[in-house]
């Protein structure tokens, strides 16, 4: 696969000759060489003099491209590792693309590819090179790792005329000058890895096999890597601007001290999508918006540096990410595990009159029937939810001061989440400058609100990040203990409650409807069970709601048909109905009172 360094439309077809003319070897962790394969007096072998530039010892033209293009082979070999040692097959070309407001100036790639070696992540294909390097052996024998050609036109009449190659390995090439050292770095860095070898305007692989690249890109819109796509996702992911990520751990930690610009909130560097697709570009290349200017974008850029590595670039990072310099090729980055508040029946108990806990919404997903938690429409869909019991009834405050990203934020009430009704939400606490959400309400004494953090959704399915979520309620207090659920000494299950049905007073299991019951009346058959509770004051007793979750995991808030103390007893008495849509196998039950929560319990469903 050849990859190139264009300002326009770049050509793709490669030949190489068959002149072999050996130049100096690297130094370094790797010996990277470079190898002349251009005939008598051209390219490598162009006599014509010239003088020595910027540290370019050459005396003729040919002498200047190959000791620059060495340098920059060197530089490589510098910071990789690798005991097999890696040869660039190099010839100058004069039929790429040329035109007078652009050019290919240069393309390059891997001769072949390797897969399924000793240290390979199964099915999945590797540059030569790189499948030597962590192999440990030649396994391409005496055919070069990568092959690269430069345009030998460029300055010439209808060739980018204004323009010229700077053969110094200073970097000090001016505005008319195109550095061949960073060209060339650009150049070998597709063949070392920085590649995809899927077809972009079919989104076919070779051998439907991927390379080891393709499996650190997430396409952010479906959340599936590139890998696991089938052929028309890949179309579609190859032209979905700003959403084609790098998942890689290594360039993820780097790209804080790296890039002003260019990563999601997720500091993922955005991949090369443009639409229409860039065929040879579109995939392989960093998308143009990363800042500063990285030496893997697509086209050419004046300020680059001969650094691979940060603070000043990412392209070494991508290369470790894929495996080098490792010995053993690291499994690809998941994606991440949804948080344990991901679906709305998991929502996590919040309590008191005021409190802050964190969170996250990194791998949160969006569930069947859930609402958009904005009113336009732009909710994200990575939500996490929270559950919170009023204990009085006041004005209440719910914020996600101190998180880590453009959050949005919705309160509801209701038991399903197809069937909420909601309080209120909220994006920006000040519109387009304070990015945490806030929403102020009247809250209603016992009523237990189900609240949502998402993320601003612009158009990649909604920002994600640490969460901070607070609340605080106006002339509130809350004192006592927690409700405690009286258990059976020895119970048949763990956790067992001491329940019974209140008509017939039989334990557990229960029928959802026992037939015995029927003298209640027709609308009132499910059965009506008691349990006990302790620490439950009067005062608070209007304000419980019982909590059922059954063995699906279906959850029901259930208002008791009564709850009293006994005068007599340390504990009280809670009787609610049986909810119809139970599961049979054992239920979970549980005591909210003016926010403060009971420990769980265990009853059976037949």
């Amino acid at each position: 696969m050849n990859m190139y360094l264009p300002a326009r439309l770049p050509v793709l077809l490669f030949a190489l000759a068959t002149v072999l003319i050996i130049s100096s070897s690297a130094f370094g962790a790797a010996t990277v060489t470079v190898k002349n394969n251009d005939g008598a007096g051209v390219g490598f072998n162009d006599n014509t003099p010239v003088s020595p530039i910027g540290g370019n010892s050459g005396t003729t033209l040919g002498q200047q491209r190959l000791i620059a293009a060495q340098h920059a082979a060197n530089l490589w070999g510098a910071v990789l590792n690798s005991n097999v040692p890696i040869v660039i097959g190099a010839t100058w070309r004069n039929d790429l693309f040329c035109a007078t407001d652009g050019a290919t100036l240069a393309s390059a790639g891997s001769q072949g590819a390797e897969k399924n070696f000793l240290g390979a992540v199964p099915f999945t294909l590797y540059t030569e090179a790189l499948a030597n390097a962590l192999s440990g052996s030649d396994l391409n024998g005496s055919t070069v790792e990568i092959t690269a050609r430069f345009n030998t036109r460029i300055g010439a009449a209808g060739c980018l005329p204004s323009r010229t190659w700077y053969y110094g390995l200073d970097n000090n090439h001016g505005n008319s000058g195109i550095d061949l050292v960073t060209v060339a770095l650009h150049e070998f860095g597709h063949g070392l890895g920085f590649s995809s070898f899927t077809d972009e305007e079919t989104g076919i692989q070779p051998g439907a096999t991927p390379t080891i690249y393709d499996r650190f890109l997430l396409d952010v819109t479906t959340g599936k890597l590139y890998s696991e796509m089938s052929n028309s996702e890949r179309i579609t992911a190859g032209v979905d601007t700003g959403k084609l990520v790098w998942i890689g751990p290594q360039v993820t930690a780097s790209v804080p001290s790296v890039l002003n610009a260019g990563a999601d909130n997720s500091n993922h560097a955005r991949v090369y999508a443009p639409n229409p697709v860039e065929v040879g570009s579109s995939v392989s290349h960093w998308d143009t918006t990363l800042f500063p200017n990285q030496l893997m974008e697509p086209a050419i850029n004046d300020d680059l540096t001969h650094s691979v590595q940060p603070p000043q670039d990412l392209t070494l990072r991508l290369l470790l990410d894929i495996g080098w310099n490792n010995g053993v090729t690291p499994t690809p980055t998941p994606t991440p595990s949804p948080p344990p508040n991901d679906n709305f029946l998991s929502a996590q108990v919040i309590t008191g009159c005021s409190g802050v806990v964190a969170g996250t919404n990194v791998g949160a997903t969006h569930e069947p029937g859930e609402p958009n938690h904005l009113f336009d429409g732009t909710g994200g869909t990575h939500s996490v939810w929270y559950q919170w019991q009023a204990p009085v009834t006041a004005h209440v405050k719910i914020d996600t001061s101190g998180s880590n990203y453009d959050t949005v934020l919705a309160v509801y009430t209701g038991t399903a989440v197809n069937g909420l009704v909601a309080i209120d939400k909220n994006d920006d606490e000040v519109l387009g400058v304070v990015q945490t959400s806030v929403i102020n309400f009247t809250a209603t004494a016992g009523t237990i609100y189900k609240i949502a953090v998402d993320g601003f959704d612009d158009g990649d399915g909604g920002d994600v990040g640490p969460i901070k979520l607070n609340w605080n309620q106006d002339n509130c207090v809350v004192g006592g203990l927690a409700p405690q659920i009286v258990l059976e000494q020895s119970g048949p299950a763990a956790d067992q409650a001491a329940i019974f049905d209140s008509i017939l007073h039989v334990r557990d299991p229960f029928l959802l409807v026992n037939t015995a019951d029927l003298f209640l009346p027709a609308a009132d058959q499910n059965t009506r069970v008691v349990i006990f509770t302790q620490n439950l004051p009067e005062t608070f007793e209007s304000g419980a709601i019982v909590n059922l979750i059954d063995s699906s995991n279906k959850s029901f808030e259930i208002a008791p048909i009564d709850v009293h103390q006994f005068t007599d007893l340390p504990f009280s008495q809670v009787t609610f109905r049986l909810p119809n849509g139970l599961s049979s196998g054992t239920c979970r039950v549980r005591v909210f009172s003016r926010s403060l929560v009971s420990n769980t319990a265990t009853f059976r469903i037949l």
